[in-house]
C-alpha cells in the first residue's frame, strides 16, 4: 500500500512540474517582427509600424535589471522614424510590457494568466484604469482575453478590445498607452513574424491590407529586401538591394541620430567613428539592426 501512495505522489509531482514549465507564444519572431496599426491623423488614415529585427539577440538593453528588446517606430505616410520602444516579455509567465523613451514606467501589454473575472491593470502616460476580464477563449491554440470594452464605437472600425497571446492588443499594444480608448480609431491591421502573417484584422474594409498605402502583406514584406553585411561589423557596412540613390540614417540604441547620408548601388557606410555598440540603420521604411565591434 505504501508503494502505491509513493508512486501516486511522484506522478502528481511530475504533472505539476510539467505545468510549471508551460510556454506561452512570444511576441517576437526569430529574426524579424512588425505590427502595422491603422490610425487616423487629421481625418486621414495612415499606418504606424512597430518593428523588431534580430537575429536572435536576447538582450538589446537593460532597464531596471531586466533585458528589453528594442523596437523602432515608423509612420507610413511620411516615412518618419518616431523613436524606440523597449519590450519586455516572460514567455514562461505569460507577461509582457513595454517602456517608452525617457520613461521607466512599465506599460502592460497583457497578463495571460488572468481568468474571467480577474482584473487587468491598463496604465498609460495620461491615465490608468482597471478592467475586468469578461471572456477568455482559445483560437488556433492562442489565448484571447476580452476586456469588455467597445473601441471606436459608432464607426466602421468598431471592435471589442482583445488581448491576444503572441500579438498584444487588437488595436496595437502601444495604442493602449495614453488610452482615451478609441481616439484615432486605432486598428491592428496585421502582425508579421519572420515574413509570415500571424494576425490580420477581421474588419472587412481592411481585408488583405497590412499597409494602407500598399495593398497587401506581401507588399509590406517586400520592403525588407535590403540586406546588410557583415554583422557584426568593424568598419565598413555594406548594403544589398539598392536600386537608386537613397538616403540613410543611423541611430544609437538611445535613439540619437549619429550618422546620415546617401547610399548608391554597391556602396557602403563607414562606421570607423562610431564606438562599439548596437545601432539601427534606417533606409526608407526599413530599419535594420547591426552591431559595431
Amino acid at each position: 500500500m505504501k508503494k502505491i501512495i509513493v508512486l501516486t505522489l511522484v506522478i502528481v509531482s511530475s504533472l505539476l512540474n510539467i505545468d510549471c514549465q508551460a510556454q506561452y507564444e512570444s511576441l517576437l519572431g526569430d529574426s524579424a517582427t512588425f505590427w502595422s496599426v491603422k490610425s487616423d491623423y487629421s481625418n486621414y488614415s495612415a499606418a504606424e509600424f512597430i518593428e523588431w529585427f534580430g537575429p536572435n539577440w536576447q538582450a538589446d538593453t537593460v532597464i531596471n535589471g531586466q533585458n528589453h528588446q528594442v523596437l523602432a517606430q515608423i509612420f507610413e505616410t511620411s516615412n518618419v522614424f518616431n523613436g524606440f520602444l523597449y519590450l519586455y516579455e516572460d514567455t514562461t509567465q505569460g507577461l509582457a510590457w513595454y517602456r517608452v523613451e525617457g520613461d521607466t514606467t512599465r506599460y502592460f501589454i497583457y497578463d495571460l494568466t488572468l481568468a474571467i473575472g480577474d482584473t487587468f491593470y491598463l496604465n498609460s502616460q495620461s491615465t490608468s484604469s482597471y478592467y475586468i476580464i469578461q471572456d477568455v477563449n482559445l483560437q488556433n491554440g492562442l489565448i484571447y482575453q476580452d476586456l469588455g470594452v467597445l473601441l471606436n464605437a459608432g464607426t466602421a472600425d468598431t471592435v471589442h478590445l482583445e488581448l491576444i497571446e503572441g500579438t498584444g492588443a487588437n488595436v496595437g499594444f502601444q495604442s493602449l498607452n495614453g488610452h482615451a480608448l478609441g481616439n484615432g480609431n486605432e486598428v491592428l491591421l496585421c502582425h508579421t513574424k519572420d515574413d509570415s502573417s500571424v494576425y490580420a484584422t477581421s474588419l472587412t474594409q481592411y481585408s488583405g491590407k497590412c499597409w494602407l498605402l500598399n495593398s497587401s502583406v506581401e507588399g509590406a514584406i517586400e520592403r525588407q529586401a535590403y540586406k546588410i553585411y557583415p554583422n557584426p561589423v568593424e568598419s565598413q557596412l555594406f548594403i544589398e538591394g539598392l536600386e537608386r540613390t537613397t538616403e540613410y540614417f543611423v541611430y544609437s540604441i538611445e535613439s540619437k541620430q549619429v550618422l546620415s547620408g546617401n547610399l548608391y548601388s554597391n556602396s557602403s557606410i563607414s562606421l570607423e567613428t562610431l564606438p562599439a555598440g548596437i545601432y539601427l540603420l534606417r533606409i526608407e521604411e526599413t530599419v535594420l539592426k547591426f552591431i559595431k565591434q
